[in-house]
């Protein structure tokens, strides 16, 4: 499952933002595997250039561009063989079996996104304010 998060995902990014997105995987899948074997695949993809791991990172991320767009590609890993359909990383119940804080650290980026939208009471003035702070700043 792939999942957007950040300005992108609330729509107030601007030309020169980058994309955050986290790949949630499920337990058999690895992070040592995940970082040696996905800028693999992205590099022989069109369009994806300058791939750059960082795997020990705070938040570890995949760094690359996609057609010019500057993408950081965070993983986290789920306690379950599978994930489930109705997987909602902002449900507690969801994540309460995941025992590395790198994943964890990984989901904090989505779930506050996510968050932010659900508990703001006018999501459009608070957007339209984000995105005047990220213009003046």
């Amino acid at each position: 499952k792939v999942v957007p998060f950040g300005s992108y995902c609330m729509g107030v990014h601007s030309s020169d933002s980058d994309i955050d997105v986290l790949c949630i995987v499920p337990l058999h899948i690895d992070r040592g595997d995940f970082f040696a074997e996905v800028p693999a695949l992205l590099g022989q993809a069109d369009g994806i250039e300058k791939i750059h791991c960082v795997p020990d990172a705070f938040v570890p991320v995949i760094k690359f561009e996609c057609d010019g767009v500057d993408v950081d590609l965070s993983m986290a890993r789920m306690p379950d063989t599978e994930l489930p359909d109705d997987l909602d990383i902002c449900l507690d119940d969801h994540i309460k079996g995941i025992k590395d804080p790198k994943d964890l650290t990984c989901l904090n980026g989505p779930r506050v996104t996510l968050e932010i939208l659900h508990r703001v009471p006018n999501v459009d003035s608070f957007l339209m304010l984000l995105r005047c702070l990220k213009l003046w700043a």
